[in-house]
C-alpha cells in the first residue's frame, strides 16, 4: 500500500511515490482511494481523476482532462495560496496536509480540505501531483477540525513558559497563557501589538534573537536580561516558513535567572579563591588524585 489514511489526512511513506512504468497514474493510485483524487501535471492542469472528484467539484470525467485545479476554487485568494503551495510542492518535494488548506468547490457551496504529495514515473523527469480533496460540510469532520484546533490550544497554554508567535514586522499574532502572566494584559491588548513595545518598552535590543533569525533564516538563541521584569531570560525563536519565505516566528522565553546567579555567584568565588591563592604568605600545592602536583602559587 502505497498512502495511509488516518483521521482525514493522507500521510506517505515516501517523499516521492514512484510508479511502476506499465501502469497508469489512474489505475495504480487513484482508484485505490474512496477519497475525491486527481492527478496533476506541473501545470496543474488535471491530467486523469476519479469518479468521486469528477462528481464533486460536479464536472463531468470527459471534461475534467486539461482543466486547471484552481480554477474549481471560488476565492482567488485561495487559489493563489494553493499555487504557491503546489509550486512550493514541486520544488521541494515537501507534501502538505488538509491541515492547511480550506477551500469551496467554484460550482457550489461544498467546502474542502485539500492534500498534495509529489508522485513521478520511473521513465519520466517530468513530475506529478496527487491531490486529494476532503469534503468538510458534515458536522463530525468539522467537529474533528475544530477539535485539533483546540487540542493545540490546549497545548500552546499548558506550556509554562512565554510563547508569542510573531509576525516579519515584530506583531504579535498569538501568546500563551504564561506570556499573558508575564506581561499582566489580556491576550485583547496583546494581539496587534509590537514585541518590542511590550517587553522592552519600545527599543530593539542589539542582540535581538528575531532579528538574527530573519537574517541568518534559522533559529536563533541568546541570553538577555530584561529590565522591565528583572529577569534574565534564554529568548529563542524558531522560523515559520511558508512557501520558503519565513512569515512568523515562535518566540520562546525560559527564565533562567536562578541558573545566571548561580553561575555568576561561583564565577566570583572562583575570583575570590584565585586572589587569595596566589596572594597567600606561604607556598600553596595543588595535587591530582594520585599526589601528583598539578599547581602551585607564586
Amino acid at each position: 500500500m502505497y498512502c495511509a489514511e488516518s483521521d482525514y489526512v493522507y500521510s506517505f511513506d515516501r517523499r516521492s511515490y514512484f510508479m511502476p512504468s506499465n501502469e497508469s497514474p489512474t489505475d495504480s493510485i487513484i482508484k485505490e482511494f474512496d477519497q475525491p483524487s486527481a492527478i496533476l501535471n506541473e501545470k496543474l492542469e488535471i491530467i486523469s481523476a476519479n469518479d468521486s472528484f469528477c462528481n464533486s467539484i460536479q464536472v463531468e470525467a470527459q471534461d475534467i482532462v486539461g482543466l486547471n485545479l484552481l480554477n474549481i476554487f471560488s476565492e482567488e485568494s485561495i487559489s493563489k495560496k494553493i499555487s504557491r503551495k503546489l509550486k512550493s510542492l514541486l520544488k521541494t518535494g515537501k507534501r502538505f496536509s488538509d491541515s492547511e488548506v480550506l477551500c469551496t468547490s467554484a460550482t457550489g457551496e461544498v467546502k474542502f480540505l485539500l492534500s498534495a504529495s509529489l508522485i513521478s514515473g520511473r521513465d519520466t523527469s517530468e513530475k506529478r501531483l496527487l491531490v486529494v480533496l476532503k469534503k468538510c460540510n458534515d458536522d463530525d469532520f468539522l467537529a474533528s477540525y475544530e477539535g485539533r484546533a483546540l487540542h493545540f490550544e490546549s497545548i500552546f497554554n499548558a506550556i509554562e513558559d512565554p510563547i508569542f508567535i510573531i509576525s516579519a514586522d515584530r506583531t504579535i499574532k498569538d501568546a500563551n497563557l504564561a506570556a499573558l502572566r508575564l506581561l499582566n494584559l489580556e491576550k485583547c491588548d496583546v494581539v496587534g501589538k509590537r514585541c518590542s513595545d511590550l517587553i522592552h518598552e519600545g527599543r530593539i535590543p542589539d542582540d535581538c534573537p528575531l532579528t538574527k533569525m530573519f537574517k541568518d533564516r534559522e533559529t536563533s538563541r541568546t541570553v538577555m536580561e530584561i529590565e522591565r521584569f528583572s529577569t534574565i531570560f534564554e529568548v529563542i525563536t524558531f522560523p515559520i516558513y511558508d512557501d520558503d519565505k519565513i512569515q512568523r516566528a515562535v518566540h520562546y522565553m525560559k527564565d533562567i535567572t536562578s541558573q545566571e546567579r548561580l553561575k555568576e555567584e561561583l564565577e566570583r568565588k572562583e575570583k575570590l579563591y584565585k586572589l587569595l591563592y596566589e596572594s597567600a604568605g606561604e607556598p600553596i600545592f595543588t595535587y591530582d588524585k594520585d599526589l601528583r602536583i598539578i599547581d602551585v602559587n607564586r
